[in-house]
Order: structure tokens, then C-alpha cells, then sequence
């Protein structure tokens, strides 16, 4: 038996022949089954599993037991079971500790150098000015032809740093010349601080949020003879934080501080102006010897004022 067609009749065939069976496996009676989660919340999952359901189906959530309450037909609960195996999983944690500093511009200036040079001969000699200051380094035992003051010579250049806390010196003398270098370093005079040091844990691509700090009263003048009325404005020190974890164990830091503080040394009307200051930045860990839970210790400059 031989049938010819055209193409446009072998498809609405087939289009109809679908439909037919599609329309016979609806026709099914539904089945209703519940099923609990531990992981994952139920609302959340509810928009992904519509997509996995036919036309007569329908999922609610249950808020209180976190439940899913699915209604459709049985052919199509093999599919959302395992769906549902693969969402309601135990999400990865990342502990975080920060530690949040502050620095002055001076940090950085206060390295102090002392240099002093000395040549000579029997007729001629070349050294540093005596009223910059003598050498802090004295050698002795020599017979010096260049100018000397003691055991030390006279410095080129005298900038040290007011309490140093480390140094280095180097010295390279004989009869005829001396070279004196002195580098000395401040780092305890309180240019460093700790702002804080929180520690937070969170999962894998949800947000971590730290505050710490004070509400500022500003006083609003009275106006049409009213009373002055007092609204609080934030002074906080805030660290945002979101990980996301990989499949391969690699972890990225989103991670946003601001730091605003009152200054009360300017005022507008009686109000203190605030000072805030901000730093955004992205961090990538590629250690691998933690894959469930992994320590970061964050480091951020959140202000730099000049002395």
C-alpha cells in the first residue's frame, strides 16, 4: 500500500496525534504528595518546581513545616523527586574574620635618614656642617685626616624620626674617609588602629552584613515658631561581604566596607559633619584544603588623614 501526502498534512497528523496522546496521559487521575525539605526554603523552591509540572499541576509551600505540597500527575513525580534531591542540599559556609584599620598619610613620611661623609688629606678635608649634628655612631682608634667631632663626624643631612622604634646603620671608615648612614623607623605612635575585628559565618552567595557604631542626634532648627525637632542619623562602621563558592573549591569575596564617623570638630549649626569613607574590592582564594568551610582574614584601610 502506497499513500502520498504533502508535507503540511503529515505534520498536522502528527500535531494531532500528539495531542492525542498528550490529552490521554492528562486524562490520569492526579495524585498529591508532600514532600519536606531540610536544606532549602520552600517558597523558594516553588517557582522551579512550576516549570517541572503539566497544566493540571500546582505546588504550594508550606511555611511552618517547610513543606512542598505538589498535586499533578504520577508520571510526572519521578522527575520533580529527583529535582528536588538535587535543590535541597546542604549549602557551603565561609567564615569570615575582618580586621578593619584606620592609617594616617604620616605613616608612611615617618622614616627618618641620617647621612654624614668625611674626606681627607694632610692639606685638604670635606665633611658635614657641625651645627646639622654630629654622627650618632663613634668609632674609635683611628687617625682621621677628615673633620671629626670626637669619635663621630659631622652630618650631611640629619632628618631622623621623633622615638624611633628600629633602625639600621652602616658605617665604612678608615683614615682618610668615613661614610655614617642611619635609617630609623616610627611605627607606635598610634598611626595604626584597629577599627574592629568582626567574625561572621555565612553561605555560599548570601550576604554577610556587619554594623558597628553610633546614632547621631541632628537638631533641626525651629521654623514658623515650632519646636526644633531631633532625627538620628547613622555613624556606623559597615562590612558586606558576599562568597560564592565554586565547583572547584575556589572562593570569591565580593566585599564592600564604609566606615562614617561624626566629626565634631566641624559643625553646621551645632550638627557635627560626617566623614565617611568607602573601599570595594574582590577577593579570590585558591586554596583547596578546606572544601567546606573556609577562613578568610580581611584587611582594609578605611580612612587616611593627613597629621
Amino acid at each position: 500500500m502506497l499513500r502520498i501526502a504533502t508535507v503540511d498534512t503529515l505534520r498536522k497528523e502528527a500535531e494531532a496525534k500528539r495531542a492525542q496522546q498528550e490529552a490521554e496521559a492528562l486524562a490520569v487521575d492526579k495524585v498529591t504528595v508532600t514532600r519536606f525539605l531540610s536544606y532549602a526554603h520552600s517558597k523558594d523552591v516553588v517557582p522551579t518546581v512550576k516549570k517541572f509540572l503539566t497544566q493540571r499541576g500546582d505546588v504550594i509551600s508550606d511555611d511552618r513545616t517547610n513543606a512542598l505540597i505538589i498535586e499533578d500527575i504520577p508520571s510526572v513525580m519521578p522527575a520533580v523527586d529527583r529535582l528536588l534531591t538535587q535543590l535541597d542540599r546542604k549549602t557551603q559556609e565561609v567564615e569570615i574574620e575582618a580586621r578593619v584599620v584606620a592609617a594616617t598619610r604620616s605613616f608612611a613620611r615617618d622614616i627618618g635618614t641620617q647621612l654624614g661623609f668625611g674626606w681627607g688629606n694632610s692639606p685638604s678635608a670635606i665633611g658635614g656642617a657641625s651645627s646639622a649634628g654630629a654622627s650618632p655612631i663613634k668609632v674609635g682608634g683611628l687617625a682621621p685626616k677628615y673633620i671629626t667631632i670626637g669619635d663621630s663626624i659631622p652630618l650631611f643631612s640629619n632628618l631622623p624620626v621623633t622615638s624611633p622604634t628600629s633602625g639600621f646603620s652602616f658605617t665604612n671608615e678608615s683614615n682618610n674617609y668615613r661614610i655614617d648612614a642611619i635609617l630609623t623607623m616610627a611605627e607606635s605612635r598610634g598611626l595604626l588602629k584597629i577599627l574592629s575585628r568582626p567574625r561572621v559565618v555565612t553561605q555560599n552567595n548570601i550576604q554577610a552584613l556587619v554594623r558597628q557604631g553610633v546614632r547621631v542626634p541632628i537638631v533641626t532648627q525651629a521654623q514658623l515658631g515650632g519646636p526644633p525637632t531631633v532625627t538620628y542619623v547613622d555613624a556606623f562602621l559597615r562590612l558586606t561581604v558576599v562568597p560564592q563558592i565554586t565547583s572547584e573549591g575556589t572562593i570569591f569575596l565580593n566585599v564592600d566596607v564604609e566606615n562614617t564617623t561624626p566629626d565634631f570638630g566641624h559643625t553646621i549649626q551645632g550638627n557635627p559633619s560626617l566623614l565617611a569613607v568607602s573601599s570595594r574590592l574582590r577577593i579570590r582564594s585558591t586554596s583547596r584544603r578546606c572544601r567546606c568551610l573556609e577562613i578568610f582574614q580581611l584587611s582594609a584601610i578605611c580612612s587616611s588623614v593627613a597629621p
